[in-house]
């Protein structure tokens, strides 16, 4: 039983052996804690990114969608949204007055990607209320007036609409 192996009696060799593999199985282990750490870090990130992108919709649905909306409304519209908030009074902001569906079209197959400005412009036209800014009110004082138009408008899609960049006018009523 006491055989040579190499140099070493078999009953040291087998000593040995056992206290590498507890030390073998732990190293291993935690090299698969770490790899499991960090996979979950990497797929983690994933619904961060679904989030930021939901928010940016909302975000832009919350300034810039209005199923029904009067060019008389765009005082009250702005600041029952916030859209200005704790800065001074926005220049302009336009609501687009279309079903929802047909301005996520924009992004999905009824617009035409611009390559220089990584914007989409719609192939149809959208109802529109751009209001702007009546300067001459007192400090403080949001004071809005609306214009009706009909137009194609510019977003720019990230898989949805989350900036509205402009309205190009086709025609005004």
């Amino acid at each position: 039983m006491n055989e040579k192996l190499g140099g070493l009696s078999t009953s040291l060799f087998q000593h040995t052996t056992m206290r590498i593999r507890p030390v073998y199985l732990l190293v291993c282990f935690l090299q698969l804690q770490v790899a499991a750490s960090i996979s979950n870090k990497t797929n983690s990130c994933k619904p961060k990114e679904e989030s930021t992108l939901e928010k940016d919709y909302e975000k832009f649905k919350s300034q810039h969608m209005a199923q029904r909306m009067a060019p008389t409304d765009c005082t009250s519209e702005i600041k029952q949204r916030n859209i200005n908030g704790k800065r001074s009074c926005t220049a302009t902001n336009t609501f687009i007055l279309d079903d929802e569906k047909d301005v996520l079209a924009i992004c999905e197959n009824q617009g035409e990607y611009l390559n220089e400005s990584h914007l989409t412009r719609s192939e149809n036209t959208f109802q529109t209320v751009v209001c702007k800014h009546m300067k001459k009110n007192r400090k403080g004082s949001c004071q809005y007036t609306g214009q009706l138009r009909t137009s194609r408008i510019v977003v720019k899609c990230t898989t949805l609409p989350v900036h509205y960049q402009e309205d190009i006018l086709t025609f005004e009523e």
